[in-house]
């Protein structure tokens, strides 16, 4: 049998002697390095490397850091407390303070149609507002809203009819739909002279008419300081229907001290102050209806419908 043959076999019973735990003899007989004949793959080699893995210490787990408290959000739930708290005390403080009717200006309500002229007056109580007076004159002849109101005979003579019997000097003027624009547009979040700048400089974007040909005014909806913008309703009329109104009142011995587009009013009179809600709200006349859909307290659509209570008739 040659040498190699015999190393062979050698090695093959060395190996077995260490499986077997005898120790090893004349190891130092061998001319090839033991690491070159026994694989890495042996069962000899797994057991020692184990044995190391065993032998090494155990690597402690990392600590986590303890979690650090995260600062407070004012969220709009805790403005709108803040608000809601703010109007309870405004509420109790000018029911024992109240304004001075010399500064307060208390107005009526008027609203002008083409075949009667309505007024109400609500007045502030302890219990909150309360119905003072309303009324209606009828018109002697249907008129035309789209003419000149100022120069209308009839119209004149049953205002000053109302304002005789009444002594009203203060006056909140109601405009029919369709003589105003209505859109809704972002804004930058600001003071009332930076969002109006902001309206003028878009206006012509939106509505007909010139800049300079318009009366404007705008209800902040819904305010996103994160964006750095806000969500404004815009109403817009133009400048000769606000003269031809106020020349009216003024002939008639009465000062308009604001005016509101008609489904304002409306919608002013049955949603609460605090209801956010979005309701679609119509409103039947005799010659004409009117659709109008408001949300967050703001009209934000409206739309006029040739079809009223009178179709039919």
């Amino acid at each position: 049998m040659s040498p190699s043959t015999n190393t062979s076999l050698d090695t093959e019973s060395t190996i077995q002697t260490q499986e077997s735990g005898v120790p090893v003899e004349n190891i130092e007989n061998f001319s090839t390095p033991i690491p070159a004949l026994v694989s890495e793959s042996h069962p000899v080699v797994d057991k020692v490397q184990q044995g190391q893995s065993q032998a090494q210490p155990l690597s402690q787990p990392p600590v986590k850091p303890a979690p650090q408290p995260r600062p407070k959000k004012k969220n709009s739930l805790e403005f709108s407390g803040a608000k809601k708290n703010l109007g309870k005390f405004e509420k109790y403080f000018f029911r024992w303070f109240p304004t001075p009717s010399y500064i307060a200006m208390p107005h009526v309500g008027v609203d002008i149609t083409a075949n009667a002229i309505r007024y109400i007056e609500l007045v502030k109580s302890y219990d909150g507002l309360k119905l003072k007076r309303y009324g209606t004159q009828d018109l002697a002849s249907p008129i035309s809203m789209d003419g000149n109101l100022a120069n209308n005979a009839d119209l004149m003579a049953a205002l000053k009819k109302i304002q005789r019997a009444n002594k009203l000097s203060f006056v909140e003027v109601s405009i029919p739909e369709e003589k105003a624009y209505l859109f809704t547009t972002e804004v930058p979040v600001g003071d009332d002279d930076v969002v109006r700048s902001h309206i003028e400089f878009h206006l012509e974007e939106n509505v007909p008419i010139s800049l300079s040909e318009a009366v404007f005014d705008y209800y902040v909806i819904k305010r996103s300081v994160k964006r750095g913008v806000d969500f404004a309703s815009v109403a817009v009329v133009p400048r000769s229907v606000i003269d031809d109104y106020v020349d009216l009142f003024k002939k008639c011995d009465m000062t308009p001290i604001s005016f509101l587009i008609e489904n304002q009013a409306v919608t002013k009179a049955i949603i609460k102050e605090d209801d956010y809600s979005t309701y679609l709200v119509v409103n039947f006349g005799q010659k004409k209806t009117v659709l109008s859909v408001v949300s967050e307290q703001a009209l934000q659509f409206t739309s006029t419908v040739s079809i009223g209570g009178d179709e039919g008739k």
